[in-house]
Formats: C-alpha cells, sequence, structure tokens
C-alpha cells in the first residue's frame, strides 16, 4: 500500500513539474524602459500564466498585462516603479499555482537615462565591427 501511495506522490510531481517546466519566458521587448511604459514578453505556454510580476531580492512589482496570447504577453510598468534593473516571475494557474522566477531582466530608467544607454551601446558596437573588420593596408608615407 505504502508503494502504491508513493507511486502516485511521484506521478503528480512529474505530471505538475512537466506543465510547469513548459511554462517559460524566453525574451522581453525592450530590455529597457520607463516607468508606465509598455512592453512584450515572449515565450511558450503563456495562456496558462495568471500573474506577472517585476521581482528583485524580496520584492515582488504585480505589472498590469494587457493581453496575452500562447506565445507574448503585453504588459505596462507600473508609473510608481522605482527604476532598477528586475526579473520577471510568472504565476500559474490552475488547482496548484506556481510562482516561478524567469531568466529575463528589465531595465527600467529614465527616458533620458534609456537614451544615453542605447547611445553608449551603439558607439560600443561600432567599436566592435571596426576591429574585427579588416582594414586595408595603406602605402608607406613618401
Amino acid at each position: 500500500m505504502k508503494r502504491f501511495a508513493v507511486l502516485i506522490l511521484f506521478a503528480c510531481l512529474v505530471g505538475a513539474s512537466s506543465l510547469i517546466g513548459a511554462i517559460r519566458l524566453t525574451a522581453v521587448e525592450p530590455t529597457m524602459a520607463s516607468p508606465g511604459a509598455s512592453l512584450v514578453a515572449s515565450g511558450t505556454e503563456l495562456t496558462e500564466v495568471d500573474l506577472l510580476f517585476l521581482t528583485v531580492d524580496t520584492t515582488d512589482i504585480p505589472v498590469e498585462i494587457t493581453s496575452k496570447t500562447a506565445e507574448e504577453i503585453r504588459f505596462k510598468l507600473p508609473a510608481d516603479v522605482a527604476h532598477g534593473q528586475y526579473r520577471l516571475m510568472i504565476q500559474t494557474g490552475g488547482d496548484v499555482p506556481a510562482l516561478m522566477v524567469q531568466p529575463i531582466t528589465c531595465e527600467v530608467m529614465s527616458a533620458a537615462e534609456i537614451t544615453e544607454r542605447q547611445s553608449q551601446l551603439e558607439k560600443e558596437e561600432r567599436r566592435i565591427d571596426a576591429a574585427a573588420s579588416p582594414t586595408e593596408e595603406t602605402p608607406p608615407a613618401k
């Protein structure tokens, strides 16, 4: 009898873990946004997501989901969210809801900070491209 109960418990855990394993976020766009901005998180099995949070340390901040499909969740950052880097956390529905922190981050900052950061990233990208490109030899000066 004990063996049967253990087998049933194991089957339930395997079933639950396979369901949870299929629900995940794989990206968020844009990765930098200002408070109140709209973002799009993409992933798999997202219709199973009931709630979405920004999370850092022990703080979880609910965000407003504006639309949802199996591959995308569109959401809006709270207007009063503090600047900083956040991971995304989902809560599934069903009889046994699960909270799952995702390997996806977004950074909340002012519009001016976003512009400055994008400019820095573009400069760095051009520097890397220039370093990777073969240079033409210039003839020696006479």
